[in-house]
C-alpha cells in the first residue's frame, strides 16, 4: 500500500494527480532467505471511467506480466484526497491535506495484500480494513 503513496506525480484528466493516466510503476519482491529475486509486479493508471458521477482512474496490477484482475483498484481525487471505489461507495484512502501531527483515519482495501511489500502475514480478519496513523513527516 505504500507504494501507491510514494508515487505522486503529473497531472491526469479531470484534475487527477494522485495517479496520472498511464503512469506505471514496477517493484519486485526478493526471497529473504537465500537473496533471490522472486517476482516482478507493476501498477498502471490503465483507464478512466466515471462512476455515479464521479470521473475515476482504474489501477491495473500485473504480476510477472499477468494482469491480476481481483488486484484492480479503482479511484478518485477530490479536494486532495484520494479515495477508493468499494461494495458501492467510495472510502478515504489518503488526505494530502494533512500536516505534520494530524492524524488521517483511512479504509484499507479488502484486495490491499496484493501490494503488501512486507515480509509479514496478512491479517486475518477484516477488521483491519479501518487503520488510523499519525503524520510525522512531509515531503
Amino acid at each position: 500500500m505504500l507504494i501507491l503513496f510514494t508515487l505522486v506525480s503529473q497531472l491526469l484528466c479531470h484534475s487527477q494527480e494522485f495517479a496520472p493516466l498511464n503512469a506505471e510503476w514496477y517493484f519486485q519482491k526478493w526471497s529473504i532467505n537465500d537473496d533471490y529475486l522472486v517476482d516482478y509486479y507493476s501498477i498502471k493508471a490503465d483507464h478512466d471511467t466515471v462512476i455515479s458521477g464521479n470521473y475515476s482512474t482504474v489501477l491495473t496490477y500485473k504480476e510477472n506480466g499477468t494482469i491480476i484482475p481481483d488486484a484492480e483498484i479503482i479511484i478518485k481525487e477530490e479536494n486532495k484526497k484520494v479515495y477508493f471505489y468499494e461494495n458501492g461507495s467510495f472510502k478515504l484512502l489518503y488526505d494530502f491535506n494533512l500536516l505534520v501531527g494530524d492524524t488521517l483515519t483511512f479504509s484499507v482495501p479488502q484486495n490491499f495484500y496484493y501490494y503488501d511489500i512486507s515480509c509479514g502475514p496478512g491479517p486475518g480478519t477484516s477488521a483491519l480494513y479501518l487503520a488510523q496513523v499519525t503524520i510525522d513527516s512531509i515531503f
